[in-house]
C-alpha cells in the first residue's frame, strides 16, 4: 500500500517502511506457530 502523494507528509515515511510490515507480519506468524508448537508439545507430554 504505497502511495506516492507530495501532498501526503506520511508517503515517504509509508514508503520507507514497506520493509518493515511484511518482517512484523512474518515475525508475529512465527510467534504463533512457535505458540502451536509448544502448545502440541505440552498437550502431547500432559
Amino acid at each position: 500500500m504505497v502511495r506516492h502523494d507530495p501532498a501526503d507528509p506520511d508517503g515517504a515515511r509509508i514508503a520507507g517502511s514497506d520493509w518493515f510490515l511484511p518482517g512484523l507480519f512474518a515475525f508475529i506468524g512465527g510467534a504463533f506457530l512457535l505458540a502451536g508448537v509448544v502448545v502440541v508439545l505440552v498437550a502431547a507430554l500432559w
